[in-house]
């Protein structure tokens, strides 16, 4: 008859293991296609400023007529591009950022879960190597 704790430390391998396996398979995949990823960001991203720049040019041509002449016209092309800019740029700025420095508590887990691992396989040879050597004497 197993004891909980027994039950629970295997639960709990189990989980860390799952849970290893799903952040080398995150990093494996950031670091093939993290480049190819970063490309289509940025390309996306100038592509919406060009557009945002474009859809304002032509929302002020419609909003020259005489009903909307005045504040709240210009008020409201400077509110929408401007949130939409800077939306674009802090995007421009988030993602390389995260693409160059992203996953480094991540990595740095795995060095340490592979590093746990070598010193425990390690030190159970060295135990069965120990435990043959006392039953040959």
């Amino acid at each position: 008859m197993t004891s909980q704790t027994e039950t629970a430390g295997g639960w709990f391998n189990d989980r860390d293991e799952k849970h290893v396996g799903f952040w080398r398979r995150v990093i494996a995949f950031h670091d093939r296609w993290g480049l190819r990823f970063l490309v289509l960001c940025v390309m996306t991203a100038v592509l919406l400023l060009g557009s945002m720049i474009w859809l304002g040019f032509k929302l002020d041509e419609m909003l020259k007529g005489p009903a909307f002449q005045g504040v709240f016209a210009g008020m409201a092309i400077g509110l929408w591009l401007g949130t939409a800019a800077g939306i674009a740029i802090f995007e421009l700025v988030k993602i390389p950022l995260e693409m160059l420095f992203g996953h480094r508590n991540e990595r740095l887990m795995l060095r340490y879960h592979d590093a746990l691992r070598d010193l425990v396989s390690r030190l159970a040879e060295d135990a069965d190597s120990f435990r043959n050597r006392d039953a040959k004497e």
